[in-house]
């Protein structure tokens, strides 16, 4: 009776725990969003749309990267708790380094580079880390309780970062600061939350069963560690739709980090109303956070995924009627800030995949099915490259064409799982397995 107590006692405080952590994960984000901060810098110092872009798709695909590494040799991790604080407390105040290079004067297109490898190695890691996070909250939270943890991380996460929305705009607006203090001085703040997020995962902790207990999830060649993915694809045709969702998810946010881009060129956005966009960029993750939280909880996971595939068809839809009101010459502010709020609310839209995976799948193949999430994701993250050249090359209209019919399409395929819900067996872990 002491033991199961004690389990309760752990999945209880990692509960509040997890929906702190991310809280913090997702202020910090928030001082370098991708939809504004990251991607003026990159077109400021750079001049180049097509390596905003790149910035987005690469800091995707290194996540990926980091899964797939950890996923062949998670099996050798004995205490999932004590790795994953170890990793973040290397890794997650890298975004530091970049103050004295930009206070030292490096500029332009070296100082792009340089953010760009820092970002690269911080999501690489965190590749690491997210996927003992995700095995962690699975060994340790009851299913009903999963799916609100990133709901409340995004709603928390957002209020806070409401204050980072402030302070980047009054660094960002500042006359008495040149371009490498201004952001010198947020990409500091953002490192030192970051550090203050590898305090709190510090504190969760794995279930003592767990603890010194391997996972079958290892595989003894990068051959066999592959071939056992293609085992799994054919074995469960609900994850296989699950997975076309997912892309189409990945697909759907490829203009996201264009956006404030787009309001600059096509509704002549002033630096002013370019830096206001974050307020609603981190609205928008309060907002999603809360809603989604809610129709996971309330309708299900399948729901909620057909549901958020509106988003990129709204967004869609906005985007052409401003392509074309534009050159009317007409106040298009409110536009983009719809597709900006939009945005920040489809971010965390993915929960309710990721969520209904870790529902349907085997306990002992979890961490190998959420590898291959990852890795099925990895070829489509490169089309926010390819919806920046688009946008270089001819305009933003073939981007929001396709981000329309991703929303289009995925909305048909999650209603078809929606209306089949009650025909599949959800292979859920009790409070008591997890």
């Amino acid at each position: 009776m002491s033991r199961r107590l004690s389990d309760e006692s752990i999945s209880a405080r990692n509960y509040y725990l997890m929906i702190a952590e991310g809280s913090v994960f997702w202020f910090a984000s928030s001082f370098i969003d991708g939809n504004s901060v990251i991607s003026v810098f990159i077109n400021e110092a750079t001049g180049s749309i097509q390596l905003a872009g790149l910035t987005a798709t690469l800091r995707s695909c290194v996540v990926i990267v980091g899964q797939f590494l950890i996923g062949m040799w998670i099996y050798r991790i004995r205490n999932f708790d004590s790795a994953m604080h170890w990793f973040a407390f290397l890794t997650r105040p890298l975004l530091l380094l970049s103050v004295p290079l930009l206070l030292l004067g490096v500029s332009g297109t070296a100082a792009a580079v340089a953010v760009i490898v820092l970002l690269c190695l911080f999501y690489f890691s965190d590749g690491f880390v997210g996927l003992l996070w995700t095995e962690l909250g699975a060994r340790t939270i009851p299913p009903r309780k999963r799916a609100s943890i990133q709901g409340y991380q995004q709603v928390f996460g957002g209020i806070a970062g409401l204050l980072s929305a402030v302070l980047v705009k009054a660094i960002l607006d500042s006359p008495r600061l040149d371009f490498n203090q201004r952001y010198a001085i947020i990409f500091g703040l953002c490192g030192l939350v970051f550090a203050s997020n590898a305090v709190v995962l510090h504190f969760i902790k794995d279930l003592p069963r767990n603890r010194g207990r391997k996972v079958n999830a290892g595989q003894a060649s990068v051959r066999s560690y592959l071939g056992n993915f293609l085992r799994l694809w054919r074995a469960d045709g609900n994850y296989r739709n699950l997975m076309r969702c997912r892309v189409l998810y990945v697909l759907a946010t490829m203009g996201s980090s264009l956006l404030v881009l787009f309001g600059k060129g096509y509704a002549g956005l002033t630096d002013v109303q370019a830096s206001a966009m974050l307020y609603l960029q981190v609205g928008g993750q309060v907002v999603g956070g809360f809603l989604w939280a809610q129709l996971c909880r309330r309708k299900g996971n399948n729901f909620q995924i057909m549901f958020s595939f509106g988003l990129p068809l709204a967004i869609a839809l906005l985007g052409a009627f401003t392509h074309f009101a534009g050159k009317t010459g007409a106040n298009l502010v409110w536009s983009i800030g719809a597709m900006v709020l939009l945005s920040g609310m489809y971010t965390s839209a993915w929960i309710g995949i990721a969520n209904r995976v870790i529902d349907i799948v085997e306990p002992a193949e979890r961490t190998n099915y959420l590898v291959m999430q990852s890795l099925l994701q990895f070829p489509f993250t490169f089309a926010a490259y390819f919806a920046g050249l688009a946008a270089e090359l001819w305009s933003f209209l073939p981007v929001f064409a396709a981000i329309g019919l991703c929303g289009l399409t995925g909305f048909g395929l999650s209603a078809k799982l929606y209306r089949e819900r009650d025909r599949i067996e959800a292979k859920v872990e009790t409070s008591k397995g997890a």
